[in-house]
């Protein structure tokens, strides 16, 4: 009888362990993952996401040292991400308010929406004046090699984009 039982701990045993190196090693792969990701950073793909705007294909025929030099003069220019996502989810939340309101006032909800395009043009703008400060410091051979790459990125179909669509009059 002990026999037994004996082995039918050892059977409940061996899928318990193999249970356990999986979930070890899941979680090695997920703290590796991790480690690299602080270690080294998000990657060029999380970097291009930034830019997705219409400095992207300005951001895209730059050298890659250009490119962090462009995006650190930018971010110095800007409020902290913190703040920035604090009156982020200000902006709408009034908008949420506004849109809820009743009555509607379609001046409030307007209003709120201009702020909001007033501050993208702002940001938009803020980053033209350092792309027109790092350009004007490079040589007509440099400049002219920025443009060769920006035309480049301009011919590329963008991604998602019907390659073959004709445009729209």
């Amino acid at each position: 009888m002990t026999h037994s039982q004996g082995r039918s701990r050892a059977g409940a045993s061996r899928p318990f362990r193999v249970v356990l190196f999986l979930s070890l090693a899941v979680n090695l792969l997920i703290l590796g993952l991790a480690a690299g990701f602080f270690l080294r950073g998000p990657g060029e793909g999380h970097r291009r996401a930034q830019f997705r705007g219409g400095e992207a294909p300005f951001m895209q025929a730059l050298e890659p040292r250009d490119r962090r030099a462009l995006a650190q003069s930018i971010a110095t220019r800007r409020e902290t991400p913190e703040t920035h996502r604090a009156r982020t989810r200000e902006r709408f939340a009034g908008l949420v308010a506004a849109l809820r309101a009743d009555p509607f006032d379609p001046a409030a909800l307007a209003a709120l929406l201009s702020q909001q395009n007033d501050e993208a043009d702002q940001r938009r703008r803020q980053g033209q004046d350092a792309f027109l400060a790092l350009v004007e410091g490079k040589s007509a051979q440099e400049r002219a090699a920025i443009a060769d790459r920006l035309e480049a990125v301009l011919k590329k179909p963008r991604r998602g984009a019907d390659a073959r669509a004709e445009p729209k009059r």
